[in-house]
């Protein structure tokens, strides 16, 4: 099976379609294989672009679903969260994006339709597990109804979150373990981009956490006790993930704070030296600024000795003021 592409799926309105044999399996269905498919005793998963006009002029017509499920479906832009309807359940959540050079804290949006004899996913980008539910499904090791498939479809997207926790993880370890060897500039860049990907993950993880802990508590016939429970273990996961972004954020903030602080001291360290320095030759030139004045009565002016002299009392001065900071423990 050829892995997806943005390019791909941009002109695509059916992305892939199957009826479930009740044994793992699927027969795929193209689009007229869909409009011709009706309820009975087979269950249909349609995975659809839901940025294609087509798909839109589709789920518009699908008058058995609510008019709310039906928009909220195909909006630009969704937040997690779970919603229970008479006709069925409407499942919003975020997956992370690891198509090729895309960034995995940019979480793609997928929006889950699922009733009695059906399941509908929309989505706009590729998405890894869709292709691995699809594989199974091609390979008789799928899911039975659509049930399952709800909930092997969120394990599939928990796993590949905690991937990316992982990865996240990973990078600081190895930040703290070479951070002495690295410029300052690529510490603070790294940090500044482990900071930015944690919180964008925390963005939409949180209520994504929050649908799913709803989605447990749903007690309607979609859903099989062994389907609860097998969400209540996706859950966990997001959990434990969330956990370790919150960490991952206290220990990069508090790593920040320790070089501004360290910076901070190397600065106030060489304006102290300044300052010191400045504090030793502001009586000398003034001294020197006495004496150069171009005025009568200049003492010494005229003596060969004249210029030892003030080198001498300059000395002096300038040890004078050394042993005075001593003392008062400024150096």
């Amino acid at each position: 099976m050829a892995a997806e592409t943005a390019e791909s799926i941009r002109n695509e309105s059916l992305l892939h379609a199957f009826v479930l044999d009740g044994r793992g399996g699927g027969a795929p269905l193209d689009w007229a294989g869909v409009r011709a498919w009706t309820a009975g005793d087979s269950r249909v998963w349609c995975d659809l672009n839901y940025a294609s006009a087509e798909t839109r002029r589709w789920v518009q017509s699908l008058a058995d679903l609510p008019e709310a499920a039906r928009n909220a479906m195909l909006e630009i832009d969704t937040r997690p969260g779970s919603f229970e309807y008479s006709e069925g359940l409407l499942v919003i959540l975020r997956a992370v994006n690891l198509n090729e050079g895309a960034r995995p804290e940019d979480m793609i949006s997928l929006r889950i339709w699922i009733d009695e004899h059906r399941i509908l996913t929309f989505r706009r980008w590729p998405l890894q597990s869709i292709q691995a539910m699809v594989a199974h499904l091609r390979d008789g090791e799928g899911p039975c109804n659509t049930g399952q498939l709800l909930s092997d479809l969120i394990g599939e997207l928990s796993e590949r979150i905690a991937q990316v926790d992982d990865q996240l993880n990973l990078r600081l370890s190895d930040l703290e373990r070479t951070a002495d060897q690295l410029e300052k500039l690529v510490v603070e860049s790294t940090l500044g981009d482990l900071r930015r990907s944690s919180a964008q993950l925390r963005r939409y993880l949180g209520p994504q956490r929050e649908a799913l802990q709803r989605l447990q508590k749903y007690d309607g016939p979609l859903l099989t006790d062994r389907d609860r429970q097998d969400i209540h273990l996706h859950t966990d996961k997001i959990i434990q993930c969330l956990e370790d972004i919150d960490l991952i954020r206290e220990q990069v903030m508090a790593y920040q704070d320790e070089l501004f602080n360290r910076l901070a001291m190397e600065q106030n360290s060489r304006v102290y030296v300044l300052s010191i320095v400045a504090a030793i030759f502001l009586p000398l030139t003034f001294v020197t600024g006495l004496l150069g004045m171009n005025v009568g009565g200049i003492p010494w002016s005229a003596s060969p000795l004249g210029f030892a002299a003030i080198v001498g009392l300059s000395v002096v001065i300038a040890v004078a003021l050394l042993l005075a900071f001593r003392r008062k423990r400024w150096l």
